[in-house]
């Protein structure tokens, strides 16, 4: 077995041992990889071991021939990307945290109100207790969507992921170019990993970077700039040294923008679950206050 394919089995037991869906536990890896050397097709190879299907998709559309050393560096790409998947999936934890400690905190608080509440008036305890409870809840359920605009990609936590679905894409293209497939091809290979608009925008690239015309809508995938560099570089002969340059830029921006979303996320968060808090505690002193006045 060649170098490239121990290195490539090697990575696909790692990324397994990682719990990553694109690794292969350790009989299925060398399995696969055997498969490869005894030169089956990347496809059949790939479905009999149930390696991810965009893999092997986005090799067969960029039409590359080194397959082990291209699949090499496809899967260092899904690996880094799925560590940063996992860093904003965490940012959205915070938030459920804070949710789940506020209603702890309320039940504690109004189980102790339990026991003034014989002394309120007919309907005081549900006349000083309903309009703070449904305030609460409200807040609570602020939090729990807060958690759910992370996950879900919605604005404005939409950023840090469609950067990193651009630097994902502008990473396969460079690998698939580097493996001396052209552009266009190279651009629908990376267009595997991109999903919804962000596919077609990506495909309508390609498109462009084979026909002269107008530059399609590539926002959030790429911004104008980028797109126009790219075919530039590419009609220029430049492409390689412009795509690690467009990497770099995009990889800082990348780690300013998480710690930004962390901090908007936390804030937010803070800010929720301190007026959750204030209304328990508002609760609690409204009730307490009429028992006495009782």
């Amino acid at each position: 077995m060649s170098d490239p394919l121990r290195d490539l089995q090697a990575s696909l037991e790692r990324l397994h041992a990682n719990g990553h869906p694109a690794g292969l536990r350790p009989s299925r890896a060398a399995s696969f990889c055997r498969a490869l050397a005894s030169g089956s097709s990347l496809e059949v190879a790939a479905a009999q071991v149930r390696l991810d299907p965009r893999l092997a998709a986005s090799i067969t559309l960029s039409g590359v021939r080194d397959v082990p050393t291209v699949l090499l560096h496809l899967i260092g790409i899904v690996g880094a990307s799925a560590a940063r998947g996992r860093a904003l999936r965490a940012m959205a934890t915070y938030p459920l945290i804070l949710a789940a400690s506020v209603a702890c905190t309320a039940a504690i608080v109004f189980g102790m109100m339990g026991p003034i509440m014989p002394l309120l008036p007919l309907g005081g305890a549900t006349g000083h207790a309903t309009p703070l409870l449904g305030a609460l809840l409200g807040s609570l359920a602020l939090l729990v969507g807060l958690s759910l605009a992370v996950f879900l990609r919605l604005p404005p936590f939409a950023q840090g992921w469609e950067r990193l679905d651009g630097l994902v894409f502008l990473d396969s293209v460079r690998v698939f170019v580097t493996a001396g497939a052209p552009l266009p091809s190279a651009l629908r290979g990376a267009a595997t990993w991109c999903r919804g608009s962000t596919r077609r925008r990506a495909l309508a690239l390609a498109r462009a970077s084979e026909a002269a015309g107008g530059l399609p809508q590539l926002e959030p995938l790429l911004d104008a700039f980028e797109g126009s560099l790219l075919l530039s570089a590419a009609s220029a002969g430049a492409l390689p040294q412009t795509i690690e340059a467009l990497l770099t830029q995009r990889r800082l921006a990348l780690e300013r923008e998480l710690p930004a979303q962390a901090m908007r996320i936390h804030v937010s968060a803070l800010l929720l679950a301190g007026s959750s808090l204030a209304i328990v505690g508002g609760s609690f002193f409204a009730t307490y206050s009429a028992a006495m006045v009782r």
